[in-house]
């Protein structure tokens, strides 16, 4: 019994608790729940257990294998008290009530009921239920082994993953071999060994697999934060390396040959070669051809706020890289005309110049090598459209305004501007 209380007075040190807890900030109920829990799991998992190698130890090390042992402690008691929750979560899906008290099956009732008790989500309770019963019922062995600490959460999961295809007969063969090896020095190494595993016993079927995966290979793109997208694609596995190897080596490359300005980092270079290989830019680092739709708030394009852009389908981009966005040299503008609710109300028929543009053509028959080409027929007059409010007529003076003449919104300008 002494051998008991020592343990358990240093397991609760272990576990960051005080051997004497505030009871004022915590209830009695809580802390002898939490004390009996403690000594089940210290129990259950061997955890605990003090070091004989640590006599001869400097103090520093000394501190520094208690913190570690505290680390591992909790990591136990962690992986015990995600067992028993599983454990629960199973249990739960398994009961049945009185026919006469059930409106439905109670499988379908059950994550809702939960969810209201726990306070989380129907959706999150709902596939932690399914991924409980399914360990309890396929990978028990993998559920004891999480309860004793042999594994983490983290490799508990790899397992499932992999034997998620395969009958049950076959996923407790895999689940044997896999827990006979031990956790792996990584969780990274842990899943290796599953797929492995896998592929070795149910050789066939992995084949099949494979197959099916390489018919549902894509590309798609993901939104992100502050203007910047995810660009991810499936690929046959040999076909994702030769594509990454032919990326490196021109990044290498350019490596390479980079000069003292050029500040960008590895990375940074690699996610440019992307971008040159996929859109055909012929110079690197320089605009291509391919447009892009940003839609800016004439506001932010004035450098009077600073409102955020946004690609269509994309999402939002802040102002400021909007702006230089569409000040680009090959950027054209479209003025779309919205209320303040977003609506649209009027799309211009015609692009505009940016200003960088203008400069340019007003600058060109000045250049030395600039030649005037001849007109390729008669001059025909066009016909007469209505002036809008707030363009220039033909005396060069401006109409009334659309922000101070109607309660709608500033235009917004759609910039098609080559994508870099």
């Amino acid at each position: 019994m002494d051998q008991f209380d020592s343990s358990m007075t240093w397991a609760s040190t272990a576990a960051g608790m005080d051997s004497e807890p505030q009871r004022s900030d915590v209830s009695f109920d809580l802390v002898d729940a939490l004390h009996t829990v403690l000594a089940e799991a210290i129990a259950a998992t061997g955890a605990g257990t003090a070091r004989s190698d640590l006599d001869q130890a400097t103090p520093f090390l000394r501190r520094f294998c208690h913190r570690v042992d505290r680390y591992r402690t909790k990591l136990k008691v962690l992986g015990w008290l995600q067992a028993g929750m599983m454990e629960d979560l199973s249990a739960i899906t398994h009961m049945n009530p009185p026919r006469e008290a059930a409106t439905g099956t109670f499988d379908e009732l059950a994550p809702e009921d939960v969810a209201i008790e726990v306070g989380a989500s129907a959706t999150s309770v709902a596939r932690d239920m399914t991924f409980a019963r399914t360990i309890t019922d396929r990978l028990p062995r993998a559920l004891t082994a999480l309860k004793n600490g042999a594994i983490d959460l983290s490799r508990l999961r790899s397992l499932e993953r992999a034997v998620r295809p395969l009958d049950d007969e076959l996923a407790a063969a895999v689940e044997r071999r896999v827990l006979e090896g031990g956790p792996r020095p990584t969780q990274g190494a842990f899943a290796d060994a599953c797929r492995r595993t896998v592929q070795r016993i149910d050789p066939d079927g992995s084949a099949e697999r494979a197959r099916s995966r390489r018919a549902a290979r894509r590309v798609w793109v993901r939104p992100g934060e502050e203007g910047s997208s995810t660009l991810s694609a499936l690929l046959p596995a040999e076909e994702a390396d030769a594509c990454y190897r032919r990326v490196d080596q021109v990044t290498r490359e350019i490596v390479a040959a980079r000069d003292t300005h050029d500040e960008r980092t590895t990375d940074q270079i690699r996610a440019d070669v992307v971008v040159d290989l996929l859109t055909g830019r012929a110079e690197h680092g320089r605009p291509f051809s391919c447009d892009v739709q940003v839609v800016v708030p004439v506001t932010t394009l004035l450098g009077i706020s600073s409102e955020p852009g946004e690609i269509p389908g994309v999402g939002t981009i802040p102002g400021a890289v909007a702006r230089e966005m569409a000040a680009r040299p090959g950027s054209t503008w479209r003025r779309l005309l919205t209320d303040q609710r977003g609506v649209l109300l009027d799309v211009s028929d015609r692009r505009h110049p940016t200003p960088a543009q203008v400069r340019h053509v007003r600058a060109r028959p000045h250049l030395p090598h600039a030649r005037v080409r001849p007109a390729r027929g008669p001059l025909r007059a066009r016909p007469h459209r209505p002036r809008r409010r707030g363009w220039p007529d033909s005396a060069g003076q401006s109409g009334p305004s659309v922000s101070t003449t109607s309660p709608h919104a500033p235009p917004q300008w759609l910039a098609d501007q080559p994508a870099t």
